[in-house]
């Protein structure tokens, strides 16, 4: 067995012994649709979505909007592709924005998110 295979097989492993450290997260990408001129609103369709499981912990990356909490998902590299197709990430009823910025160490994704505070 190669080392890379050896550590892949070990990160799943951590993966599904890390309980509830873990949380189900779903990615989803928004398209828009209908613009509403009397109430100048507008809607969004979520066109696709996908759920995993990623740690979430705390960032030390600079978030793109003052006044906003920012948190990093650490998930198994295999577990999604592309995954600046999303620009929304939603867990415990509360949903961030992807910053686009995805690390890969070809073993684990770090996506940074970010949410503004509602003070």
């Amino acid at each position: 067995m190669s080392y890379s295979k050896f550590v892949k097989t070990k990160v799943d492993m951590a993966f599904k012994l890390i309980g509830d450290l873990a949380k189900n997260v779903v990615l989803s990408s928004g398209v828009p649709g209908d613009f509403n001129f009397a109430t100048n609103t507008g809607t969004v369709v979520s066109a696709r979505t996908f759920t995993t499981r990623a740690v979430v912990v705390k960032s030390t990356a600079r978030s793109p909007i003052a006044n906003s909490a920012i948190k990093r998902l650490i998930l198994p590299a295999d577990a999604i592709e592309l995954v600046e197709s999303f620009d929304t990430a939603t867990w415990e009823g509360k949903s961030w924005k992807i910053i686009p910025e995805v690390s890969d160490d070809g073993y684990l994704k770090y996506i940074d998110v970010y949410r503004v505070n509602n003070g």
